[in-house]
């Protein structure tokens, strides 16, 4: 909801809390069992979805990132780039701040880190443009960063509920609602 709230959240929805597309029309994919835990082949399956079908989605936001892999991931991630679909990633978070890890041209973390013209990597800004010292980075890896900090959108617990949170995963849904616009879908 709160992502779903960032891209595509209308703008008479009496809370004052507008998506970057409100007239855009989202193709939610579940990647979570009921208890939260995400797995790789639920994002597989979801990606291979939008890729083998025709749904019309265009601009994928991916808010999760992983510092592994697999083959059968990445197949996925390409088969995506061969539909045309721009995979819009988090480039990650830090556990702490200016973490050790967090430079994805050293330590990948995907799907952020995959390769392919179609991945637009996300990291996280401040207010001031800064880089977000929790946010990953990476010269090579990481193509720009959003604002990733008090983003406030759409809560869970009602109809009027909104909260605010700091992240890449929250970045990363302004850039995939901005490209969804700047390509009318």
């Amino acid at each position: 909801t709160f992502i779903a709230g960032i891209i595509a959240a209308t703008d008479d929805n009496g809370i004052a809390r507008a998506g970057v597309l409100p007239e855009g029309r989202l193709n939610l994919q579940k990647i979570a069992d009921h208890d939260g835990a995400l797995y790789f082949s639920y994002a597989i399956s979801a990606m291979l979805d939008l890729a083998e079908g025709d749904l019309g989605v265009r601009v994928l936001n991916y808010s999760i990132a992983s510092s592994s892999t697999t083959a059968a991931f990445d197949d996925a991630v390409e088969a995506l780039g061969r539909a045309d679909i721009l995979l819009v990633a988090a480039a990650g978070n830090c556990g702490a701040a200016d973490c050790w890890d967090a430079d994805n041209d050293d330590h990948p973390m995907y799907p952020a880190s995959a390769s392919g013209a179609h991945v637009l990597s996300v990291a996280g800004s401040l207010r001031d443009d800064s880089l977000n010292p929790w946010s990953h980075h990476g010269v090579r890896s990481v193509d720009l960063a959003a604002p990733g900090v008090d983003i406030c959108s759409l809560g869970v617990r009602s109809d009027t509920a909104t909260y605010s949170a700091a992240g890449t995963s929250y970045a990363a849904p302004l850039v995939a609602g901005t490209a969804a616009l700047v390509m009318g879908t």
